[in-house]
């Protein structure tokens, strides 16, 4: 199994089956979640990088599409600010 794969399952997993866990909202596993993996202790801080990239190519490919954008400028008027997108 794939380390990306591995860890999805094991972080699911242990969601799933610790009762502690469980009586979380699923919003504050969200938050815990994003806080280890932005945890300076997690392979010695070099993970924070990686994410802020993966974050930056997945914000291109899902929130600022070129052809949405210019699509959306047009209808303003040709001016479009963060609210707009």
């Amino acid at each position: 199994m794939p380390l990306k794969d591995a860890i999805v399952y094991s972080i699911n997993n242990m969601v799933n089956t610790k009762q502690r866990y469980k009586l979380l909202s699923k919003r504050n596993q969200a938050v815990a979640v994003a806080k280890a993996v932005i945890d300076s202790d997690l392979l010695n801080g070099i993970v924070i990088d990686e994410v802020v990239n993966e974050s930056k190519q997945w914000l291109q490919k899902n929130v600022f599409k070129p052809a949405t954008i210019l699509k959306e400028m047009d209808l303003k008027g040709g001016t479009l600010n963060y609210e707009g997108i």
